[in-house]
């Protein structure tokens, strides 16, 4: 029940955040471009992750992701040929072998990610963490 009433009340953040162990988040933005955007964005921040379709498991700190999730909603919108290079696999479509890394990137930061909404979604997502008025309960990961 409490569960269902928090995702309730921050639903129009476009995010869903669930503690699913001590140190192990779990992030589903509502666009797996979106959700490919953060998890790489967190990435470069240095929280650790992965992701499967819209969801995020994370494996960090409250702490640390609290405060990488700050850094990405002070800062603009990550540019998203820098964040598709790192992307491990870029390879998605039968000829994809036959392109070169950096070509890659550039296809994948226009098929698969969208980071305008970033800093909007880590704003919402701080909001919920800290326990801010209207955003729903604190998580704590106990």
């Amino acid at each position: 029940m409490e569960a269902y009433l928090y995702r309730s009340r921050i639903r129009q953040s476009q995010c869903w955040l669930s503690v699913v162990a001590p140190g192990s988040w779990l992030a589903t933005p509502r666009a797996a471009c979106r959700a490919l955007a953060l998890l790489l964005a967190l990435d470069a921040e240095g929280i650790r992750g992965t992701g499967d379709g819209v969801a995020l498991d994370l494996r960090a700190d409250p702490g640390n992701v609290l405060k990488a999730l700050c850094r990405i909603a002070d800062a603009p919108p990550p540019d998203p040929l820098i964040l598709a290079q790192r992307i491990g696999n870029k390879i998605q479509n039968k000829f994809d072998h036959l392109l070169d890394d950096d070509l890659l990137a550039v296809d994948a930061a226009a098929a698969r990610l969208e980071t305008a909404a970033l800093p909007g979604i880590a704003r919402s997502l701080v909001q919920a963490l800290s326990g801010s008025p209207g955003s729903g309960a604190a998580l704590h990961p106990d």
